[in-house]
């Protein structure tokens, strides 16, 4: 499947939500998109990465869906959160987001907006087949001011590889109020062949 492409850029980016209700309970989700792929007649995101601060929700992206799928810390801060990782590849801050102005800048208008993002996943040791998954999705949309992502003081080898994926421009970003999300179960599109 091709990459998504703007003037020569592949699109990506990250998303970070606070739920408040989940199959795993309240938990802080970080998932970074590496690059959004062209499947007719649409284009779908693909994670690289996803960090979750509960061991059952790293367990059931990891063995349902087949995501990337680590266990952090969230650290709150006036103005965003820093991500930190202990044991290996390191250990300490993997990423600080931060956005400048106030926790509620944007206000809390916006249209409603509803919609389903096809998704793909698997390819990984637990999950070796291509994995097609809907995500739908109900929210409050409006534009706010862009998150800062800094790696200066992150050690973690994790950090390095979200630095070559989150160093690109940023282009824009919003603020998703009142969101209702449902991902449906994931569908086997290719199983991997046995060589």
């Amino acid at each position: 499947m091709p990459l998504v492409e703007c003037f020569g850029h592949t699109l990506g980016g990250f998303y970070y939500a606070n739920y408040t209700d989940s199959p795993a309970g309240p938990m802080d989700e970080l998932v970074v998109l590496s690059g959004l792929v062209w499947n007719a007649p649409t284009s779908c995101a693909w994670a690289s990465h996803v960090f979750v601060d509960r061991k059952d929700a790293v367990a059931h992206g990891i063995k349902v869906f087949g995501l990337p799928s680590h266990k952090a810390n969230f650290v709150k801060e006036d103005q965003g959160v820093v991500l930190k990782k202990k044991g290996g590849g390191g250990g300490g801050d993997i990423v600080q987001l931060s956005r400048a102005g106030s926790k509620n800048a944007g206000g809390g208008g916006g249209p409603k907006i509803n919609f389903q993002l096809p998704s793909f996943s698997g390819r990984t040791k637990t999950k070796p087949s291509l994995l097609r998954y809907e995500l739908q999705l109900q929210a409050t949309i409006q534009p706010c001011k862009k998150f800062v992502v800094n790696f200066a003081e992150s050690k973690h080898s994790l950090g390095k590889q979200l630095k070559s994926i989150l160093s690109g421009k940023a282009l824009v970003s919003f603020t998703f109020r009142n969101m209702r999300m449902v991902v449906n179960q994931p569908e086997m599109v290719e199983k991997k062949k046995v060589e």
